[in-house]
């Protein structure tokens, strides 16, 4: 999974030492998260277009 951060972390997250950043690693607000379903062609590493993010027909996001 990947590590999200806000905006106001990044920069302590490139520059200091693990040992000062780690207390950044924590599951992320779910409800700051957004979700739908995409195609399956967004796990195939050949595909590479805009329309991959776009929402099936008939799903609403979440």
């Amino acid at each position: 999974m990947p590590l999200i951060l806000a905006a106001e972390h990044w920069q302590a997250w490139l520059s200091a030492p693990a040992a000062q950043v780690a207390s950044l690693i924590r599951p992320y607000a779910a409800a700051e998260l957004q979700l739908w379903p995409v195609s399956s062609r967004v796990g195939k590493t050949s595909e590479d277009d805009p329309a991959l993010l776009v929402a099936l027909p008939g799903d609403e996001q979440r």
